[in-house]
This record gives structure tokens, C-alpha cells and sequence, in this order.
């Protein structure tokens, strides 16, 4: 077994993990998207509910109705406040996993380049030993016509 096929089976767990770890990074990213978003969701949210909160306090609403709209207003700030810290912590581990995949990448790369040379180095071997059976065989015939 030449040292290009021993290495193919380590090359394509690279390559496997290499696959795998872009997963994973694709997953945080979707993530981060999807939790972007509701972040969106909220903000609109709130932004309407506060503006229905500020055409209610130019009305004659009453009291419990107004403490109502701001607890409510004052849940929604604290969910956007929750829903940023966890963004952020996405966001790191989103640089963590994008991280990983370069590593894995590279790796991935560099046994891909290891047996592309040592498959290449055994090509040029191969012609090599083929060129010298080829001359062998020249000179053996050709020997062989002048002793006759």
C-alpha cells in the first residue's frame, strides 16, 4: 500500500470533520439570524405598543388601564434586554464555531495536499520505473539483434 492510499481514510476524516464543523457553524449563524429577528419582532412590537400607550395617556383612560400598558411596555423592555445578551452571546459563540471550521478547514487542506504530492511523487516514480523498463528492454533487443 503506497503512502497516498494510507493516508486517503485520514484525509476524508478531515474532510468529514472539516463538513461537520461548517454544519455546526451554519447552524450557529441561523441562530444568531433567527434570534436577530425576533429582536426585530419585539422592537416593531413595542414601538406600536407605545405608541397606543402615548394616544391612551391623551385620553381620559384610566389608571389601571395606563399602569397596564407600562408593565407591559416594561416586560417587553426587559425580554429585548434578554434577547440582546443572548445575541451577543451568539455572536461569540458564532466567531467560536467560525473559528473551528478555519482550523478544521485547514487541516482538511493540508492531508489533502500531503497526498496529492505523495500521490504525485509515486506518478513520477512509476514513470520512471517505466521509462527504465522501457530502455531495459531497447537494449536487451537491441543487444540481442547484434549478437545473431
Amino acid at each position: 500500500m503506497t503512502r497516498s492510499q494510507r493516508l486517503r481514510p485520514i484525509a476524508s476524516i478531515k474532510k468529514k470533520e472539516q463538513l461537520n464543523s461548517a454544519r455546526i457553524l451554519n447552524e450557529a449563524v441561523n441562530e444568531l439570524q433567527k434570534q436577530e429577528l425576533r429582536l426585530d419582532e419585539l422592537t416593531r412590537y413595542r414601538d406600536d405598543y407605545l405608541n397606543k400607550f402615548q394616544q391612551l395617556s391623551n385620553t381620559s383612560a384610566s389608571i389601571e388601564r395606563v399602569r397596564h400598558y407600562q408593565q407591559f411596555i416594561a416586560r417587553l423592555d426587559q425580554s429585548m434586554l434578554l434577547l440582546k445578551q443572548r445575541i451577543v452571546e451568539t455572536k461569540q459563540r458564532v466567531e467560536t464555531k467560525k473559528l473551528d471550521w478555519k482550523r478544521a478547514r485547514a487541516r482538511s487542506d493540508a492531508f489533502d495536499k500531503v497526498v496529492d504530492r505523495y500521490r504525485e511523487e509515486e506518478h513520477q516514480l512509476a514513470e520512471k520505473r517505466r521509462q527504465k523498463e522501457t530502455d531495459d528492454h531497447a537494449q536487451r533487443s537491441g543487444n540481442a539483434g547484434l549478437t545473431s
